[in-house]
């Protein structure tokens, strides 16, 4: 099973090269950065850093790419720290393209999805109250809505591999992504299954953050003169900073390599199948 097959390949390939690691080490900073900005700013700064936090998780594309070209390098042998440099450099403009390609796919997915439940609900009120219309109902609905808005983001997850590893233009890129997905569906399903859990790991701090300091957070959201974090203590949330960065390595490092691995092992099939 590819699912497994590819999992094996990413092990070997961390295992055999740890420099693997340096990269995403590199993009976890980049996104803690970005985070700590986030949670200690307040008023306008928050605005601030709510689109320079954007404009920061763009640039890390750069370093990302750059992990993505160390992960095509190492999966049949060693890789270098150039690459990482000379991969980003060279994949930087596309992979950016292709990323904003993708968000406009998703708002486009979203908006469409989000018209079409508002006529939805404004039908079944209007067919009176003997529809058996409850609460209960409403949430999977809107539970089914939310999961078809993703459905771009499920069947383009391997944008970033076709333009580094296949150096696709930005909208070929989606489409290889695309082909991968519609005939691999099965192992795809497979593989975010494992991604999934190994992200748990990772989310790990922001579950110890929200589960400890709900209060505070609530308190720090009811006044925004003060920052979103108002009573968390310099030292809670540097620990919070340092363990993201620490798990974020991690788990972003298997998972650069680990789509990688899925990649090259079904990318023979759909090549060159037409979409």
């Amino acid at each position: 099973m590819g699912v497994v097959s590819s999992l094996s390949v990413a092990v070997e390939m961390l295992k055999r090269n740890p420099v693997l690691f340096v990269a995403g080490l590199v993009v976890a900073l980049v996104n803690g950065v970005a985070a700590g900005g986030q949670m200690l700013s307040s008023g306008m700064t928050s605005v601030v850093w709510s689109f320079g936090s954007f404009a920061i998780q763009l640039g890390s594309l750069f370093f990302v790419a750059g992990a993505y070209g160390m992960a095509a390098e190492a999966i049949d042998g060693t890789t270098r720290l150039e690459t990482f440099l000379s991969e980003g450099k060279d994949n930087f403009a596309d992979a950016l393209a292709a990323t904003l390609l993708l968000v406009v796919a998703m708002v486009a997915a979203f908006v469409v999805v989000a018209v079409v439940a508002m006529v939805a609900v404004v039908a079944v009120l209007a067919g009176g109250s003997g529809t058996g219309f409850s609460t209960e109902i409403f949430v999977l609905a809107m539970t089914g809505i939310y999961l078809l808005a993703l459905l771009p983001l499920f069947f383009l997850q391997f944008y970033l591999p076709a333009v580094v590893v296949s150096d696709r233009t930005p909208a070929d890129a989606l489409k290889q992504s695309y082909r991968l997905v519609r005939h691999n569906l099965l192992s795809t399903l497979g593989f975010d299954a494992v991604v999934a859990a190994v992200m748990v790991v990772g989310s790990l701090p922001t579950i110890w953050l929200y589960t400890e300091f709900t209060d505070s957070m609530a308190m720090g959201a009811a006044t925004p003169t003060m920052y979103p974090y108002a009573d968390l203590s310099p030292t809670v949330v540097g620990t919070y900073l340092a363990a993201t960065v620490v798990l974020g390595t991690v788990t972003g490092t298997f998972f650069y390599a680990y789509q990688v691995a899925f990649y090259e092992e079904f990318l023979p099939e759909n090549t060159d199948d037409a979409v």
